[in-house]
């Protein structure tokens, strides 16, 4: 790993159980003194195949569960009321951490309660806490070492379900239809909670139903453990330790520690009854509450059947949250931080061909977006459903929805909210996504604030003069900073082989994160009806069913998109902690000789830039193996790091990721047919459309071409400043997409161009040589073309070698002066090439049928 750039400065927990597998195999299999390469060899080959006969075991248990009618069950991971009891032993410290986390903590071992507040402990690392997340061999885990235990809760009752017509009831008075608890466990009954996943509740004292809390507090409220006892752990008399290493406590012997004694616990006793026995509940038991479920009440004693959770492949990977294959975790927040960071710290494993003759690009791109991607948008979309509806019904009750939507998603679905942000924040962080290397600063004269790749393909490295000196290294995916992992870089490009001779180019050594770039476009900007149909409504008016990440966050879309069809990578950029000077804070204790930028690399994990909030993005910099920094819900701290100075690293969009945000953003965003969307990105070209009378707008005029281009405005706001001082430390830009675009255009015009600030002076809050409509009005030599303008970033060569200034000329001043070319002012330059993204937006939106642009029907 460190030979392709990645770097591991401390070790760090992910949401899995690979850092504590490690560990575990570690001891099992020690490494010997002064051990031989053939000793290691053997011992590697060892620990092989003691993880396979344990694989091997699962998948006998998984098919030999079909062979007797089990389907597969993707809820076991999401359903934690079944958890394997190791879990909430590990949770709650055998019952007696009660507490619940109400804002985040260091340590999460004096509460319990949403990940996002509570972090993993070393107690919980080290027993291997995911392993115990389901209760079902026929799931498809997402955690590697669910695929290490056997046949599960769920597993048995099945199967005596539909062999025998029995099912377990609780015998628990406490756990009674009706009783507080019974009432919870009704409304849990038979369902796998939809798109917003499992709730558990107790009966309402105020309302109808149930009262929902977090699954965090299940022990506290269900008693899901009890009497708990010390442990004797060995290993049995058959252990045959040549093969299986030392036998361990947890992963041999599934008996966890806690405060480091091995311990057991009871957990709620069944009975079991014949189905047919049962009742549906009353509508006095479920308090009024919702209930679809079949018959679960005992009649003659009340008792309630346990409520195993199960949903197989028809439900599965479509946006309900608990039925997704692959995944892990116990709420929509554990889910997407595991699919998250899972993706993050396999890319050197997925993307990159180590020697793999079934590696192929393609499937490595395609991994990334449906094993990761499109999970984290269905996990997502329930949020834009029902965001939809509200907004709808917002208008027809006479509630406005601005304040309607945050007090309803608090309510309903707060970490659903949260999840959702934090996939949106994915896809703008892979969007960004910097080049790994060594990064380096642009002359002053550039007047560039963001750091470039050394093997940047848009400038081809640093000058001459700046060889050498490196600012900072950016490492190549996932690494350590103790409790923290922090995302890195990925290399933009493909590989390929330099070793295989004239086959090389058969050989890509590793996927590019180009795909992922260009694939955000359809993950941010799909509006699809993923939707079963059921209600008068969808019969009438299905629009609002046609939902996306769009409708989740759309100021975050609107910002992401419009600012990553500029040049001003400033915006987009990812961040560094930096020093007072603006330099990039870097770990220069490190030391390791094999990697000699050992001291080179951040000291501070990379910070993201958060597009989503109300009050405009910001830079992120989360803390405590979170992927968050803001808190959707408001109701609590994520307790992000704050450097007080930063500096960007150069994202990498440019014109080849561009092309597909544009044409993906226009054919996926107009599924429900409404015209929020079109109206931002639309945008027109005098001369082939009618000049739109169209106000307010702002128009740019291509110094070159003389074509005029012209979009609807919609606002101003300001971004990483502070709006009540005149946005100071930050930046003013047009809120709408197309409008941004020309905004950026007129900024490159008035940079490398003359403008005409006689007869255009500065008035009513626009600078001089803007029109009224925003457009920077060039001044032009006598025949005709433009005044470029001088660049200090811009030298001539001289006939012996040297650099000579360029020198200002405007004939209409000094008729007997040398004009400047485009390509002496780098923003001119700049400008030239930029010209395509106004053109392929009108393009694209001609080919969509967006405009009506005679003549031009595109191309397919």
């Amino acid at each position: 790993m460190a030979a392709r750039g990645a770097c591991l400065i401390d070790a760090a927990p992910e949401p899995s159980s690979m850092t504590g597998l490690a560990d575990i195999l570690t001891k099992k299999f020690p490494r010997a003194n002064n051990e031989t390469p053939a000793a290691q060899q053997a011992r590697y080959d060892q620990m092989f195949h003691y993880v396979q006969r344990k694989y091997h075991y699962a998948v006998i248990a998984h098919e030999m569960g079909h062979s007797v009618g089990l389907r597969h069950n993707f809820v076991s991971s999401s359903a934690p009321l079944f958890y394997r009891p190791q879990y909430w032993q590990l949770r709650t410290s055998n019952g007696a951490v009660k507490t619940p986390c109400t804002d985040a903590v260091a340590d999460g071992s004096t509460c319990v309660g949403p990940r996002y507040w509570d972090p993993v402990t070393n107690e919980e690392q080290a027993n291997l806490i995911w392993m115990w997340m389901q209760s079902s061999v026929m799931d498809y885990p997402g955690d590697t070492s669910q695929d290490m235990l056997g046949l599960g809760v769920t597993d048995f009752s099945a199967a005596r379900f539909f062999y025998g017509d029995n099912v377990a009831v609780y015998t628990n008075p406490n756990l009674q239809a009706g009783t507080s608890v019974g009432t919870g466990l009704s409304l849990a009954t038979d369902t796998f909670g939809g798109l917003l996943g499992i709730r558990y509740s107790l009966r309402s004292t105020t309302g109808t139903g149930g009262d929902d809390f977090h699954y965090a507090q299940l022990q506290n409220n269900y008693g899901l453990i009890n009497n708990c006892a010390a442990a004797t752990v060995s290993a049995p008399a058959d252990w045959d330790a040549s093969a299986d290493g030392t036998w361990d406590p947890v992963l041999d012997g599934h008996v966890v520690s806690v405060g480091g004694e091995p311990t057991k616990c009871r957990q709620q006793p069944v009975d079991y009854v014949g189905y047919g026995q049962l009742r549906q509940p009353t509508t006095a038991e479920l308090n009024s509450g919702p209930y679809s479920g079949g018959p679960s009440v005992d009649p003659a004693t009340k008792r309630l059947r346990v409520p195993y959770a199960f949903a197989s492949d028809n439900w599965a990977d479509i946006g309900n949250v608990s039925v997704f294959r692959h995944d892990n975790g116990a709420d929509p927040y554990e889910q997407v931080q595991f699919l998250i960071t899972t993706q993050e710290d396999r890319h050197i494993l997925d993307n990159y061909r180590r020697n793999r003759t079934t590696f192929s690009l393609l499937s490595a791109a395609q991994r990334s977006f449906d094993r990761y991607n499109s999970k984290l948008q269905g996990i997502s979309s329930g949020v834009g459903f029902l965001a939809s509806i509200y907004r709808d019904i917002g208008t027809n009750q006479g509630y406005a929805f601005g304040t309607l939507w945050p007090y309803v998603a608090s309510l309903q679905m707060h970490d659903n909210a949260i999840a959702a942000t934090v996939a949106f924040d994915h896809f703008a962080r892979e969007l960004a996504r910097p080049e790994p290397g060594r990064h380096y600063r642009r002359p002053g004269s550039f007047n560039d604030p963001v750091l470039h790749s050394a093997s940047d393909p848009d400038d081809f490295g640093p000058v001459n003069g700046q060889i050498g000196q490196t600012s900072v290294v950016i490492p190549n995916g996932a690494t350590g900073y103790l409790r923290d992992v922090g995302f890195g870089g990925h290399p933009l490009e493909n590989a390929l082989s330099s070793t295989n001779g004239d086959y090389n180019v058969d050989f890509i050594q590793n996927a590019g994160s180009y795909y992922d770039k260009i694939n955000t476009a359809i993950l941010l900007a799909e509006s699809e009806d993923r939707f079963i149909s059921q209600s008068r409504r969808d019969f009438y008016d299905a629009r609002f069913r046609s939902v996306g990440m769009a409708d989740i966050a759309p100021d975050g879309f609107r910002r992401l998109i419009a600012n990553a069809l500029t040049g001003d990578r400033s915006l987009l950029a990812p961040r560094l902690a930096a020093d007072t000077s603006g330099l990039p804070m870097l770990d220069n204790t490190a030391q390791d000789p094999l990697d000699p930028n050992a001291a080179l690399y951040p000291a501070l994990p990379v910070g993201w830039v958060s597009f989503w909030p109300t009050g405009g993005p910001e830079i992120c910099f989360p803390s405590g193996g979170r992927d968050a920094c803001t808190n959707f819900a408001g109701d609590g701290s994520f307790a992000p790091t704050a450097p007080a100075n930063t500096v960007a690293v150069d994202p990498q969009v440019g014109w080849e990721v561009q092309k597909f945000l544009i044409v993906w953003t226009i054919s996926f965003i107009r599924a429900n047919q409404k015209t929020d969307w079109t109206d931002m990105l639309r945008i027109w070209r005098l001369g082939q459309n009618p000049t739109p009378d169209l106000t307010p707008r702002i128009e740019w005029q291509d110094p070159i071409s003389g074509e005029t281009y012209y979009a609807r405005t919609i606002g101003t706001e300001c971004l990483y400043g502070d709006a009540s001082n005149g946005c100071a430390g930050g930046k003013i830009v047009q809120k709408g997409i197309a409008a941004r675009v020309l905004e950026y255009a007129n900024q490159l015009t008035a940079g490398g161009y003359k403008l005409d600030t006689t007869n255009y002076p500065a008035a009513n809050g626009r600078p001089a040589g803007y029109n009224a409509y925003g457009r920077a009005m060039v001044v032009r030599q006598p025949d005709g073309t433009a005044v470029v303008k001088q660049d200090p970033a811009i030298r001539n060569i001289t006939a012996e070698g040297g650099l000579a200034t360029t020198v200002d000329c405007d004939q209409n001043v000094t008729p007997s002066c040398t004009p400047l070319t485009v390509d002496q002012n780098h923003y001119a330059a700049e400008l030239k090439s930029y010209k395509s993204v106004a053109d392929y937006l009108w393009q694209t939106e001609a080919v969509y049928g967006w405009i009506n642009a005679a003549g031009e029907r595109g191309v397919f």
